[in-house]
């Protein structure tokens, strides 16, 4: 713990604010500090402070650990997207409790879904076995207070804010009617009686749910509910990941589930206020219309039609269950074990480093992107195999400077700068005089002096046992004792840099049920400018449910990648026959607007280069998109295929934008 990232974060705290609360921040200004100035030391200083109660209620709420941590995460996600509109005079345990208690219902939900398990009655936890063997020795007492513990977080939920915070504050989060009135910033002298309205109001809900306690008892349970225990680090810190991750403008992917379960919640949040805006709206209307007349004519005007909903597609969306599938299609770390090698940046690169450390080289030269799985056959399949190898690996790591180059960026018209091309050429040069096998696709394996000493074809090296024999037989003659990379290990496949005028796109695809080419996605990074993003948002006046269709340019532009790992890894070689997309317009909340998309794809796609055959990629997408309409920007894209089948087998496609 004395050397856990977050741990380091929180003493650097407490040694700027001193031992005592006196002087600290408060909970509005700590947040303030984070909407204005991204300050992360203040977010972790909110989650030491309400970690423990927003654990205690996912607790109380599931019970798998995985899901309480899924939920756990999940509320600080909603709090970092949502801490600019968070009410600064309000409680933050109270607004965390609240929050907390959705998002651990909404995580009960979804695990009895995706586990298939009988479904409890009434949405309550039963008892398991051995409590009701513990709780039998003391009926009058403990299985009473268990009872209220199952619904102690609905019914604290449901008092009003006045006295639930207090409660939240003085006894599930353990502090003093001092420390509790600072916080609220109420006179101290009345918070006793507001504890004790509270503790009655709720005694009385709960004698209506059928639980007769004394105040005696309910003043005991919720002593016995105090969050007192600290999140364990390992939790605190992914947490703390998480939230942050989903803070910063370039961030990668979160965690699945927890960003499942924040999507939902964000979204109930999103309606809950647009319900509001209506009410006040209607409210409105009928001050200054006349309340009769409003009345008779709302009440009677016809139902307008529901939009056409298309074949297969649920009736009412849920945006959460979209980016589960869309997380769902990304690469596993073991589908990026390539990662995991310490590559050089180039050939040359990779020469320099070999002379320095002593170290033979692994150069491997093949056709396509082997770092996103765009790439010829011999490229896909070293990866999946002899690449993806425990032993492999660590042999590459420890005893050779590795490094990969793609055949078409050193041709007359590929990109590699001169230098590397006369390099690369050297080496082939070199090889055919020793009789070596030099061909499109191949390793070759050089000394530390920069000497081609051996050429493997594809045959030899893919087999990840054939391989490590090689290398370790070759690592034997330069003499390698072995020693940490000389390179450090990185992701290969990142984000492109763009500006403020640019959406940064990423799309994963991924072969289902084939028997070869299914090892792992491939990957493509695109990049929308304003005029090409600008299409994507809906124009004029629409009105809820109404759709319109997305650019044709722009939908081939998005849809031409939309096929699985092929030997044919050119996109411009795709002949599409049909490519089609719209909004539709979901919810709107003053210029904040979420819009479903939905579309289709028929695309002429040949397996291998200059072969034809008959291969059709078709697909059935859907997704949603949320937009700024007054700074005209798109704020989040997702869209996922629903059906897809390239060559008689299954594929699916996720597109997301990065943020």
């Amino acid at each position: 713990m004395a050397h856990h990232p977050l741990a380091r974060v929180l003493r650097h705290l407490r040694g700027l604010l001193g031992p005592n609360r006196t002087g600290e921040p408060s909970d509005g200004q700590l947040l303030e500090r984070f909407v204005q100035r991204r300050d992360e030391s203040a977010f972790a200083l909110l989650m030491q402070r309400h970690g423990p109660l927003v654990l205690s209620v996912c607790r109380r709420v599931l019970h798998d650990p995985n899901d309480v941590d899924d939920a756990f995460q999940a509320v600080f996600v909603v709090l970092v997207r949502r801490a600019g509109a968070v009410d600064r005079n309000r409680s933050l345990a109270s607004w965390l409790h609240g929050v907390a208690y959705r998002t651990a219902l909404k995580a009960r939900a979804r695990a009895a879904r995706l586990r298939s398990r009988e479904q409890q009655a009434e949405a309550m936890p039963s008892i398991a076995a051995a409590e009701i063997d513990a709780l039998a020795a003391d009926p009058g007492g403990s299985l009473a207070l268990h009872e209220m513990r199952v619904v102690l977080d609905d019914e604290l939920n449901r008092l009003p804010e006045k006295y639930r915070a207090p409660l939240l504050l003085c006894y599930l989060e353990g502090k003093t009617n001092e420390q509790a009135a600072e916080d609220l910033g109420c006179p101290v002298g009345s918070m006793s009686w507001r504890l004790e309205k509270g503790r009655e109001l709720l005694r009385q809900r709960l004698t209506q749910r059928g639980l007769a306690l004394t105040s005696v008892l309910v003043t005991a349970g919720l002593n016995a509910e105090a969050a007192t225990a600290a999140v364990p680090a390992t939790l605190a810190h992914a947490a703390l990941q998480s939230a942050l991750l989903a803070a910063q403008p370039a961030g990668g992917l979160l965690p699945g589930a927890a960003a499942a379960l924040a999507e939902s919640v964000l979204h109930t949040m999103f309606v809950g206020r647009l319900r509001t805006l209506l009410f006040a709206v209607v409210a409105v209307s009928l001050l200054g219309a006349g309340a009769g007349a409003v009345a008779y004519t709302t009440l009677h005007q016809p139902t307008p039609p529901a939009p056409p909903r298309a074949v297969g597609q649920p009736l009412e969306f849920q945006a959460a269950e979209i980016e589960q599938r869309v997380l769902a299609l990304q690469p596993s770390p073991d589908e990026r074990k390539i990662d995991r090698i310490g590559w050089a940046r180039d050939l040359r690169d990779a020469l320099r480093l070999a002379a320095t450390h002593n170290r033979p080289v692994f150069f491997f030269v093949h056709v396509g992107k082997i770092e996103t799985g765009r790439c010829g056959g011999s490229a896909f399949n070293l990866r999946a195999f002899a690449l993806a190898d425990e032993e492999v690996i660590t042999l590459l790591n420890e005893s050779f400077v590795p490094v990969f180059a793609n055949q078409d960026d050193y041709g007359k018209t590929g990109g590699a700068p001169p230098e590397e091309k006369a390099e690369l050429a050297r080496l082939c040069q070199a090889a055919r005089a020793a009789k070596l096998p030099v061909g499109q696709d191949c390793v070759f394996l050089i000394a530390p002096d920069g000497q081609v000493r051996d050429v493997l074809i594809m045959k030899l090296a893919k087999p990840p046992k054939l391989l490590a024999e090689r290398l370790r037989l070759f690592a034997a003659e330069t003499k390698q004792a072995g020693g940490p990379p000389v390179a450090a290990p990185r992701p290969l496949s990142v984000p492109l840099t763009v500006s403020d005028d640019q959406l940064l796109l990423h799309l994963c695809t991924r072969s289902i049920g084939r028997p070869h080419w299914c090892e792992f996605p491939a990957e493509e990074w695109l990049v929308l400018s304003r005029p090409q993003w600008s299409k994507l948002l809906p124009v004029g006046e629409l009105t809820h449910g109404q759709s319109y269709p997305i650019n044709a340019e722009l939908t081939e532009f998005l849809l031409r990648s939309f096929y699985p790992q092929t030997e044919n890894y050119d996109a411009a070689r795709s002949r599409i026959d049909r490519a089609e997309l719209r909004g539709r317009l979901l919810e709107r909340d003053g210029d904040l607007v979420r819009v479903r998309l939905d579309g289709t794809l028929t695309m002429k796609r040949t397996f291998y280069p200059g072969r034809d055959d008959d291969h059709l990629a078709e697909a059935v997408l859907t997704g949603f998109l949320d937009g700024d309409l007054k700074h005209g920007r798109v704020t989040r894209l997702r869209l996922v295929t629903e059906q897809a089948s390239y060559g008689g087998y299954a594929f699916g496609a996720a597109l997301r934008s990065v943020p």
